[in-house]
């Protein structure tokens, strides 16, 4: 590609000898289409696969009359005619497009033929060309093509949908026309969604292998409700259609061509690519890309193409796209039509990614504010609205970076948000979280990182000294093993009734004897053991138990060795029992005094049935058998009452945050 300036200029002027165009008339405006039959007449037609030239006698004919006298009748009789032409809706070099009834359907569509005096084998050859390639194209961005046929006097008739609406460049150039009222909004946004519709088109026509060649303001019309079509398709051609050995006229609007079409090179889906940003540039700035005082200046700027500066109004996103899109170099423009469009795209969702860091930024500013209000330390009073507050700026700002992820704004805001969120949870101490919100910044400040680390040191400690007190709690919590407990005093309280039932089932005191007695007791130390082996897991997890544990066994071997002394020295029964109970008591008067406040009633039990013992000994195996089964269940109430007292005296819990 030629890219020196004084070999650009030479291989202008002599491409400009070739295309011969100073021996004919000049353009009136550089905006028109310069069609090839206008200026030059191929040797032969060109023929593929793809494109063939229908044949007249296989058209259908399409009766058509005019009201004006000046066009000859297509038909003789004008009652069997179907298409009923009333006026003209524009005209090129070699066609006239006619506003017409359509008589059979009762609709109003648009009749393209040949100028009667333009009748030549060329313009022939462009309108049925025209129709096929559009008739290809059924797409809501492109004028849909009815009927194709011939008329009365052999020349093609093309039948199309009639466009109500009006030119794209009539609102681009026109502040206050009329057209702007039905839609409303941003005068930009509304352009740049026109736009983006005529990408749509153009990339369905490329995926066809068809270039449109002409894509200009001009050739975009706008319906009343919304419709975009990417109109007049006459200079397309079919991208199977090119030879690479085959050179290029003139074709085109010089206002808006691209290099290779100037230079008569093959045409790429590049090209038109081109004309879209020629097109964007229009809109921006509200002139043509390529400007002159002759055609030739015109051409001589399309086919230099330097970049073009933009003033500041013009946003910096917009201009580069325009730059990029009518480089010289088409390896420079954006590789398709579609992402043209998604450029667009993206601009106009940055520009709504504004409006969400607005409305974020009020958010946090609000929320700063409110800590700023409340003091250093101090979380603030409304703590709902902050959270709310907090929320709403950190979604809206992480909204927009999805939109658009190079949002420097964005990006700060959402540190903004997180660092007011940390200065947040730690002024109401939850150190973890705000630890875990730390890392959520790519480069916190050290201040941020010394206050958490400073947060963090603090709740170290409160949880070792909190967790030390809930140690020394649990070793001492009687609720805990509560179960296990019950079934082991249950278990105990059998015994107890067992050996009572048995002692009070012989026939006299005289006959029980003291080797009975420690083996009721023995018995007695083997379920304490027994109970305690099965239980041991539970039973010994805290101080509290194993206290407990502890002063069972020791006041069934001080039972079980008071019964043996008693034996070892022939003491009598009775004397034997108020040894048991002087031993059960100093054992319920300890445990009442260091586990359970409520067992103290028992050891009164336990002295008064000491005293009937030695008073009437013939009742101590009485006395004793009652007291032997009250032990257990005093023992068991007393641990309920000191489980109750202590539900009762313990504060609610807050915790310590985290």
């Amino acid at each position: 590609m030629v890219t020196d300036d004084a070999d650009l200029r030479a291989s202008f002027q002599t491409r400009w000898a070739e295309l011969g165009i100073a021996k004919t008339a000049p353009l009136s405006a550089f905006d028109v289409t310069v069609r090839p039959d206008s200026h030059e007449q191929p040797a032969t037609p060109v023929t593929s696969p793809a494109w063939t030239q229908p044949r007249a006698e296989e058209l259908p004919r399409i009766s058509v009359s005019f009201s004006d006298a000046t066009t000859p009748q297509s038909t003789q009789g004008l009652e069997a005619t179907d298409l009923e032409v009333h006026g003209v809706l524009g005209e090129g070099g070699m066609g006239r497009v006619h506003a017409a009834r359509q008589r059979s359907l009762g609709r109003e569509v648009a009749v393209k033929t040949v100028k009667a005096e333009s009748a030549a084998a060329s313009a022939v050859h462009a309108i049925l060309r025209e129709a096929v390639i559009t008739g290809a194209l059924e797409h809501p961005g492109i004028v849909p093509v009815h009927a194709l046929g011939m008329d009365g006097h052999g020349r093609p008739v093309l039948v199309m949908k009639r466009i109500e609406g009006v030119e794209w460049r009539s609102l681009i150039h026109d502040p206050d026309h009329p057209g702007w009222a039905a839609r409303a909004g941003d005068r930009l946004e509304v352009h740049l969604e026109i736009l983006k519709q005529v990408c749509q088109a153009v990339h369905f026509a490329h995926s066809r292998a068809v270039l449109h060649r002409d894509i200009k303001p001009e050739n975009v019309m706008l319906g009343d409700f919304g419709e975009v079509y990417l109109v007049d398709w006459g200079i397309a051609i079919r991208d199977v259609d090119q030879s690479k050995d085959r050179g290029f006229g003139l074709a085109g609007s010089p206002a808006y061509m691209a290099p290779e079409m100037v230079a008569g090179e093959r045409p790429t889906i590049h090209t038109d690519v081109y004309l879209l940003g020629a097109t964007l540039h229009e809109v921006l700035t509200g002139e043509y890309l390529h400007q002159g005082d002759s055609l030739e200046d015109v051409l001589l700027h399309a086919y230099r193409s330097d970049p073009t500066r933009y003033d500041d109004e013009v946003p910096d996103e917009l201009a580069d796209l325009c730059r990029r899109s009518t480089s010289r170099d088409p390896r420079q423009r954006p590789a398709s039509a579609l992402v043209f469009r998604e450029e667009l795209d993206g601009f106009l969702k940055r520009r709504s990614v504004i409006a969400l860091e607005q409305r974020a930024g009020e958010r946090l500013q609000e929320l700063q504010s409110m800590l700023e209000t409340s003091g250093s330390d101090t979380a603030p009073a409304d703590l709902r609205l902050a959270y709310q507050r907090a929320t709403e700026a950190r979604f809206g700002f992480t909204q927009a970076l999805e939109v658009w992820p190079q949002s420097q704004v964005a990006a700060r805001g959402v540190d903004a948000c997180v660092e007011a969120q940390i200065d947040l949870e730690l002024r109401q101490q939850h150190v973890e979280t705000a630890k875990a919100m730390l890392q959520e910044l790519d480069a916190p400040s050290t201040a941020l990182q010394q206050r958490v680390a400073n947060a963090e040191r603090q709740l170290a400690r409160r949880l070792a000294v909190d967790a030390r007190l809930q140690a020394l709690a649990r070793e001492h919590d009687p609720s805990v093993g509560t179960a296990e407990r019950t079934r082991g005093l249950a278990a105990l309280t059998g015994a107890a009734v067992a050996v009572a039932i048995f002692a009070l089932a012989q026939p006299g005191l005289s006959k029980l004897r003291a080797e009975t007695l420690v083996a009721f007791a023995l018995f007695v130390n083997l379920v304490t053991v027994a109970v305690t082996l099965i239980l041991r897991r539970t039973l010994m997890k805290n101080a509290f138990n194993r206290k407990l544990v502890g002063a069972m066994f020791l006041a069934g071997g001080s039972l079980l060795l008071s019964r043996v002394l008693g034996l070892l020295y022939g003491l009598p029964i009775s004397r034997i029992f108020v040894q048991d109970l002087l031993v059960l008591t100093v054992a319920c008067a300890g445990v009442s005094f260091m586990l359970l406040p409520w067992l103290a009633p028992m050891c009164v039990v336990l002295l008064a049935a000491m005293v009937v013992c030695m008073v009437l000994p013939h009742y101590s195996m009485h006395a004793f058998s009652v007291v032997a089964m009250l032990t257990p269940l005093a023992a068991a109430f007393a641990l309920w009452m000191r489980a109750r007292s202590e539900t009762a005296d313990r504060p609610p819990e807050s915790g310590i945050a985290e």
